[in-house]
């Protein structure tokens, strides 16, 4: 009896662990410079930030107008050369595919917040001039 007690324990111990250690998955996005702008701070990493986008947020239970949504390459990630992404997207046609994810229904315009949580749940990347740099999504907004 004590055998089984303990072999349960030890199933849902690995169940557990292999949910807080999933992966996710990725999504690649080729930058469009008619649509994006990419920076560089003092330590040399990337900022992406879209060109001229109405942006408003939904994070704290009101629509605000968003002053900036940003795309930041992740601190210590390494630039990447030797990806082979199944599929490329264009963040455009990607956000506009989608409105029901993406924009707000009382202004039509895209919802920072939205766009956030959203990504979080993937591993992201930006291809610019053959380099892949992982992102993360960052509002000024942000609850």
């Amino acid at each position: 009896m004590k055998q089984r007690i303990v072999l349960i324990i030890l199933l849902c111990a690995t169940w557990y662990s292999k949910g807080q250690n999933s992966t996710k998955d990725t999504l690649y996005f080729q930058f469009d410079s008619d649509y994006l702008v990419c920076l560089k701070n003092y330590e040399e990493n990337n900022t992406i930030k879209f060109i001229d986008e109405e942006i408003v947020t939904s994070a704290f239970g009101q629509i605000i107008r968003e002053n900036l949504l940003l795309f930041t390459q992740i601190s210590n990630s390494k630039i990447l050369t030797n990806l082979r992404p199944n599929s490329i997207h264009n963040l455009k046609s990607y956000l506009k595919a989608k409105p029901k994810t993406f924009i707000d229904n009382t202004t039509q315009h895209f919802d920072s917040y939205k766009i956030m949580r959203y990504f979080d749940r993937f591993t992201v990347y930006f291809i610019v001039d053959g380099n892949f740099i992982e992102i993360k999504t960052i509002a000024t907004l942000q609850e």
